[in-house]
């Protein structure tokens, strides 16, 4: 929402309009704060869309289900403009792997969607402020690329058998995805190029607010990641039993010492020994 300004003394607002300045040196966070209860840019709030992927896909899926004459009508407009139609899936937050596909055939049929919708007389407010957005195709572009990396990640996860080291070595990987696209502010060849479309057609400021929108979602994603992977650290001792390379005795002392002062008692001679035999081997 904020970004530094021309000096040290201020902050740019990214959601109202280009060049909106607000000086900090008095309270510092409560200058921000004064700035984000002014009428100008609650409006300017109002007149952005807060966009929940995962509540427009169920209000979508349950505006078709069941009902075989929107389904029907659908259909015309998917050869309309030439796709080919697909049912709508639906997604619930306790499925994990439900929302990666359901982004994915959003996009098969977004423009008949967006078509449908937008001749409607009465659609559902939600779904016709999506797709009245210039950016919505966009955006759906961007989690199904953030997605993608999250969904793999999962489906390693939720195998049978994993040891607690295997998914603390999962949440790692999917860790360090993140950090790398958030220092590049990494964004799909097709985000930039629909995103350069809609520069040219003069939403200059637009494009700058999605691009924030994708540092912000970086950020709120490894936020919450690290949120769960703090509890992990005190496992971290344990990482060497992966045998992902022949362990150093240093690290099984340190296991064994942290086993001890849980009250399980490990013969350390013995276990050098067969440590030893292992690095032979």
């Amino acid at each position: 929402m904020y970004r530094p300004g021309r000096n040290k003394w201020e902050a740019e607002c990214t959601v109202c309009k280009a060049c909106t300045y607000v000086c900090v040196s008095n309270k510092g966070a409560g200058d921000l704060k004064a700035h984000m209860d002014t009428d100008k840019h609650r409006k300017a709030v109002q007149d952005t869309i807060d966009i929940d992927l995962e509540n427009i896909m169920f209000k979508i899926y349950q505006y078709f289900h069941i009902y075989t004459v929107r389904t029907e009508s659908l259909k015309e407009y998917c050869d309309f403009v030439d796709i080919e139609y697909r049912r709508m899936l639906s997604h619930s937050k306790t499925r994990w792997l439900s929302l990666f596909p359901g982004i994915e055939r959003m996009i098969q049929m977004f423009p008949a969607l967006k078509a449908f919708f937008l001749s409607q007389q009465k659609p559902p407010i939600v779904i016709k402020k999506f797709f009245e957005n210039e950016f919505s195709e966009i955006y759906l572009w961007h989690m199904h690329s953030l997605m993608s990396a999250f969904h793999t990640h999962i489906q390693d996860m939720e195998k049978e058998k994993n040891s607690i080291m295997e998914v603390k070595k999962i949440m790692n990987s999917i860790h360090t995805i993140l950090l790398e696209r958030k220092s590049n502010n990494f964004m799909s060849l097709k985000v930039k190029g629909l995103l350069a479309q809609k520069r040219s057609n003069g939403l200059g400021k637009e494009y700058d607010q999605f691009c924030a929108d994708v540092q912000s979602l970086y950020s709120t994603c490894l936020e919450y990641l690290e949120k769960w992977m703090t509890p992990m650290e005190e496992f971290s001792t344990f990482t060497w039993m992966d045998l992902s390379e022949p362990p150093e005795w240093n690290d099984v002392e340190a296991c064994i010492k942290f086993l001890g002062e849980k009250g399980v008692v490990i013969d350390d001679v013995k276990c050098f020994d067969q440590v030893t035999k292992l690095k032979i081997k």
